[in-house]
């Protein structure tokens, strides 16, 4: 439920988030903010303050097909 109390967001429907904004704080995935060479813990999320601009919970997922050379 994280910082608002009322949404209850099924787990499973968050397969391919990265990241969420709501309101003053980022939450982002521990392994995304280390070194790849680094292990960390599945699980590890950390909280990050400032926001993406947009007001209410965003939730950050990356390209299906990213435009690389």
């Amino acid at each position: 439920m994280f910082e608002s109390g009322i949404y209850d967001i099924d787990p499973s429907l968050l397969e391919n988030v990265i990241a969420m904004s709501s309101s003053d704080s980022v939450y982002i995935g521990g392994a995304l903010l280390q070194h790849p060479q680094e292990l960390t813990y599945s699980g590890d999320i950390r909280r990050i303050l400032g926001n993406i601009g947009r007001p209410g919970r965003a939730f950050l997922i990356p390209p299906v097909d990213p435009m690389i050379r």
